[in-house]
């Protein structure tokens, strides 16, 4: 039986565990002692560093005093024992971040781009035609993610830098990541095994679903709540601004042209919410009228999606994760995960999704 069909029919033995790796985020330093009492992973795709996680560890003989040093890189694994064999799916690789008590020794991950949480120790000046993904590398490199192809998975979808770039000493080197990822409408994170990844957006509706939760007494799915966000600002039409190879501005506007969405907008404004735009998104990062087109693209998802949250409680599916799509029995639609929380022990997962559809047709 696989892990997945494991999860889905509720028979399986629940395990969990922490893992001490080496730089090269492949070998196994060891196994990390003690006993897990709880913890959880957290995953927020909106964040620049997304992962997070904290777990509490019985330290008998003081066998943990070697491995939890600020630094070190752990990994938390979730899964289920089959048939009498463990099988794991890794959840995030992290930095031990903060450590607290003594025979139960309190201990908090982020995800492994914190190390990037830095500032340039000098000026860096990135070359125009440079692609996206060396320079996403180059710069990783200098903020202590290493150089090595392997600590990466990057696709940049053949972008280039239309024009030179320049970070100035003291500016923070994580943000000079996002900000070249954000400006070529790419999403820039770190993978379950801590590796740098780079992925062009991809439009949520187009997904095929990651998992859908079957209706019944079996389904492991406990509830769900949907919320209206009535104060959030709610944008139906976006405009980016960038500038072009001849320095005059160039600009992008993208609006939800689907009649069948409560944000519609279509060009005279009369849809049911009116014309109502985001404010304007400048970035001296955007040079060419496709990348504004695709910026803006990807920015009118993330407000017109936005005026209802829906939240859900469910057992533990520990291979999903942040931009999945998955759809629930009561609805029709699919949902795009933003957040997640994962225990590694006993409890309920919870996850907070919108409501996909396309904004284009």
């Amino acid at each position: 039986m696989s892990l997945v069909d494991a999860y889905r029919s509720g028979n399986y033995t629940l395990a969990a565990r922490a893992l001490v790796v080496d730089d090269d985020l492949e070998t196994v330093v060891s196994e990390v002692p003690g006993r897990l009492l709880e913890g959880s992973v957290s995953i927020d795709r909106l964040r620049q560093i997304r992962r997070e996680g904290s777990l509490t560890l019985t330290n008998e003989d003081a066998a943990l005093d070697a491995l939890i040093a600020p630094g070190r890189i752990w990994r938390l694994e979730r899964g289920a024992i089959v048939a009498g064999v463990p099988q794991y799916v890794p959840m995030m690789t992290g930095l031990v971040d903060e450590v607290g008590g003594k025979r139960q020794v309190r201990i908090r991950l982020w995800g492994r781009q914190m190390i990037a949480d830095q500032q340039f120790s000098s000026a860096v000046t990135l070359p125009e035609r440079m692609r996206v993904r060396d320079a996403i590398l180059q710069l990783g490199g200098l903020g202590g993610l290493g150089t090595a192809p392997e600590l990466y998975d990057l696709d940049d979808g053949f972008a280039t830098l239309q024009a030179t770039r320049t970070f100035d000493e003291g500016e923070n080197i994580l943000a000079a990541m996002h900000t070249i990822a954000a400006a070529h409408a790419l999403e820039l994170y770190d993978d379950p095994y801590g590796r740098t990844t780079l992925r062009p957006f991809v439009d949520p509706s187009a997904q095929a679903p990651d998992w859908t939760f079957e209706p019944g007494e079996a389904s492991i799915l406990l509830s769900t709540d949907r919320t209206l966000k009535a104060r959030r600002q709610i944008f139906n039409r976006t405009i980016v601004v960038g500038i072009g190879p001849d320095r005059y501005p160039i600009e992008a506007q993208a609006r939800d042209l689907n009649p069948n969405s409560p944000t519609y907008n279509p060009p005279d404004g009369s849809g049911p919410m009116g014309d109502r735009p985001r404010p304007r998104f400048v970035s001296t990062d955007i040079h060419t009228q496709a990348a504004a087109n695709a910026v803006a693209l990807r920015l009118l998802y993330e407000g017109a999606l936005a005026d209802e949250d829906y939240s859900a409680a469910a057992m533990p599916l520990p291979f999903i994760t942040e931009r999945s799509v998955v759809r629930f029995p009561e609805y029709d639609d699919a949902f795009l995960l933003d957040k997640l929380t994962i225990p590694l022990r006993a409890g309920n997962m919870t996850m907070q999704s919108r409501r996909v559809r396309s904004l284009i047709a």
